[in-house]
């Protein structure tokens, strides 16, 4: 088993290496020009980036605390935060691996059961990626013939990618809600992936939406908590979306609704390319489609930017909550 997550750690460790070096191959020529365009940036907007990476994070909490206190009263917005930050520790030293496995640990010390945060956390991922696909195609169609001429041949990839995490979401619709879905789909897996490893993994997703699907028939009687989710979910990526706007300072309206709009839909795509983490997916697709409107030097610089507001930043302080939370379970054992 050692070996076998060696083995995970050093591909994902190479894979991310791999689209590093592309990035600053091709960046190479351009890159004293766009680290004098970060240097140059006022502190103030730097400060409302960071306000911003971290708002994202306490909406994420808010979505904890709205399914948690269903189980435990006194779970808090302030510990549904904590939670938020102590996953993404997890999430990015493990490269994704370990994000429910952290939820499930966290929650579980909040004296909420493995086999209601399952459920809980399959649900609170799920609303995420329906925000993430909503704000896609409002995006979309809302500027559909100004995307269309605006990246021409580039413009079946934006459909291409916008249907791709449609379908993304919604198999993981059926997979939650369907019980004859989700078993063709893991007779399928089962006899896709035979080896040990990958069935040890089969079984723990099976498990992970069968217990989600009861607890999703639960929530469909909850129409309160089910229009909560979504727009805490909704307005969480919105902290996120504004953020290019913040870097590139359209003039108009109509230029703040075409960057918002590409923005939703470069996430929404950057979550159908499997990386590690979400590393390298995110800045291909990013500067593939800010470059055809902004430029090659305005969108690697407002990359590093909004890379440090959503990634660097809460990373740093999510270190911090989660050395403080082990500290707090250490000397509570002893």
């Amino acid at each position: 088993m050692k070996k076998q997550s060696f083995r995970q750690i050093f591909w994902k460790l190479a894979i991310l290496a791999v689209l590093i070096g592309i990035a600053v191959y091709l960046m190479k020529d351009s890159l004293p020009s766009i680290m004098e365009q970060v240097l140059q940036t006022p502190l103030s907007t730097v400060l409302v980036l960071c306000v911003l990476g971290i708002l994202y994070f306490v909406m994420e909490g808010a979505s904890f605390w709205v399914l948690s206190r269903r189980y435990n009263k006194k779970f808090s917005w302030l510990k549904g935060a904590l939670c938020a930050f102590y996953v993404n520790f997890f999430r990015i030293v493990t490269f994704g691996s370990g994000t429910v496995a952290s939820n499930m640990i966290y929650l579980n010390r909040e004296d909420i059961p493995p086999s209601e945060s399952i459920g809980l956390v399959t649900i609170h991922n799920i609303f995420y990626q329906i925000a993430v696909v909503f704000w896609a195609f409002v995006g979309f169609f809302t500027q559909f013939n100004l995307m269309q001429s605006t990246f021409g041949d580039y413009f079946k990839y934006l459909l291409l990618g916008c249907a791709g995490a449609f379908l993304f979401i919604s198999a993981m619709l059926l997979f939650a809600l369907s019980a004859r879905f989700h078993g063709l789909i893991m007779k399928i897996a089962h006899f896709l992936f035979r080896k040990e490893q990958w069935q040890a993994k089969l079984k723990e997703v099976d498990e992970m939406f069968h217990t989600a699907r009861g607890e999703t028939s639960k929530l469909l009687h909850d129409k309160k908590t089910l229009a909560a989710l979504f727009v805490i979910h909704s307005l969480r990526m919105v902290c996120w979306y504004i953020i290019p706007v913040i870097l590139f300072r359209p003039e108009n309206f109509s230029q703040t609704a075409v960057i918002i709009s590409l923005m939703a839909m470069v996430l929404a795509m950057a979550g159908v390319i499997p990386s590690p983490a979400g590393i390298g997916g995110l800045e291909f697709v990013y500067m593939t489609f800010f470059t055809v409107i902004c430029g090659s030097i305005a969108s690697a610089t407002t990359l590093l930017l909004y890379r440090f507001a959503t990634y660097i930043l809460p990373l740093g302080l999510s270190a911090l909550v989660m050395i403080v939370s082990e500290t707090k379970v250490k000397k509570a054992n002893q």
